[in-house]
């Protein structure tokens, strides 16, 4: 993703945000949580219970398609960290549509 695109993003968000700026408490982004049918029973399973994250034997990556290319950050402690990591990516590339983990309001863009 080049510079342009990224500043094209950014603005995009930032004028998204104005007509929040009276209710900075206000939620513009929603959670979008992925499958259901993550289970707890099975200890090896690779997968998060979050949208983005996996497990790469102790350790937590995040996994995101920009441009249909896998960008892929690793080493992260904790899934909660790793999903947060992803729900930054996911808002810088895809703006406030983005599909995330958790609910935002104005003040914590």
């Amino acid at each position: 993703m080049g510079e342009k695109e990224l500043a094209g993003i950014r603005d995009s968000i930032l004028e998204g945000t104005k007509k929040y700026q009276e209710k900075p408490a206000q939620i513009i982004i929603e959670q979008n949580l992925p499958r259901k049918t993550h289970s707890n029973a099975t200890t090896n399973f690779r997968g998060s219970k979050y949208r983005g994250p996996s497990k790469n034997r102790k350790k937590w990556q995040v996994m995101k398609m920009i441009n249909k290319a896998t960008v892929r950050i690793g080493a992260i402690k904790t899934e909660l960290e790793a999903a947060r990591i992803y729900d930054f990516l996911a808002i810088l590339t895809e703006g406030l549509n983005a599909k995330t983990n958790f609910t935002y309001n104005i003040e914590q863009l």
